[in-house]
């Protein structure tokens, strides 16, 4: 469907994330940095919680939608694999495919593989002898407070990666839940099971694990082309603080917690390094920003709970 088309998706295709209102942004990027707590988000925004409500309810009658999705070191070891070609070896432990076109007119496929421990070794050997594969160990979505350029580290702040957590079947269970839609009533969701056993499972073993995050486009990865750039930041602090940059959708971060894969959602890409390295020359931003390509948003794949850890 043409952009501007009546009909749920062109009614979201006119409003992505970075033209809502400000107050919504802001209740946004609350709800992200507080993972899904409302009485918390509303605190950190300023507002209500019925205002925060109210939010969430016009986002998804504009065919938003919120997702839960739990720490990777949760689920198992996590790989990001750059390779040529259409194939992406197993696919039941795929949890997001991204086809890049690089600046250096190269076309290649990223595939962020979740990996459960026994399969690691099958794993390595599947794949492709010139991939290149860099061990991470989380996603994590921003929580769009500001521009890049205006972003500094909060006192004390770092990149938090729960810790390894063993999971049962109605852990698990709740986990495809709250993907496919976190706001709606968990006890309700769940056949077989009372309400106790599903608030007892999610307050002990699932809620430390989730990451919240926005879905504008409920059919494809994005509303348009992301970029893909890998950013190095000076420390930990600074990568936490590159979390709440509006141009960043969401990050995967490698294991020394100041390097991650980056997706960017950027108008201009010219104007955007621009203020970047004049931000970084000036000494106000810590980061260095480098781009690899642009993100088919048509051809690639949402983040998603992989194949194997559904059982599909």
């Amino acid at each position: 469907m043409r952009t501007g088309a009546r009909g749920p998706m062109g009614e979201h295709l006119r409003s992505p994330p970075m033209l809502l209102s400000q107050s919504k942004r802001r209740v946004v990027a609350a709800l992200i940095e507080a993972r899904g707590e409302v009485a918390k988000a509303a605190k950190l925004a300023g507002v209500s919680r019925q205002y925060v409500y109210e939010v969430i309810g016009k986002l998804r009658g504009r065919g938003f939608r919120i997702r839960a999705f739990p720490s990777l070191t949760a689920l198992g070891r996590a790989f990001m694999v750059f390779m040529a070609g259409e194939t992406v070896p197993m696919r039941d432990l795929v949890a997001m495919k991204l086809t890049i076109y690089r600046f250096d007119a190269a076309r290649e496929i990223a595939a962020l593989y979740i990996v459960p421990g026994d399969r690691v070794l099958d794993f390595g050997r599947s794949l492709p002898p010139q991939a290149e594969v860099y061990e991470v160990v989380d996603v994590i979505p921003s929580a769009p407070w500001a521009e890049l350029v205006e972003v500094k580290p909060r006192e004390g702040e770092g990149v938090q990666i729960p810790p390894r957590v063993d999971l049962d079947p109605v852990d698990r269970e709740i986990i495809v839940r709250v993907y496919e839609d976190y706001m709606r009533p968990l006890t309700a969701a769940i056949p077989g099971l009372s309400k106790s056993v599903v608030s007892y499972h999610y307050r002990k073993h699932v809620k430390p694990i989730l990451r919240v995050f926005l879905d504008p486009c409920p059919q494809g990865l994005y509303l348009k082309p992301l970029i893909l750039a890998v950013i190095e930041a000076e420390s930990e602090g600074w990568l936490g603080a590159l979390l709440r940059a509006r141009q960043v959708y969401m990050a995967i971060v490698r294991p020394d917690l100041r390097t991650a894969f980056v997706l960017l959602d950027v108008e201009d890409p010219f104007e955007f390094l621009k203020k970047v390295a004049e931000a970084m020359e000036r000494g106000v931003l810590r980061l260095r920003v480098r781009l690899m390509g642009y993100v088919d948003h048509l051809l690639s794949s949402k983040l998603s709970l992989p194949a194997v850890f559904r059982g599909a």
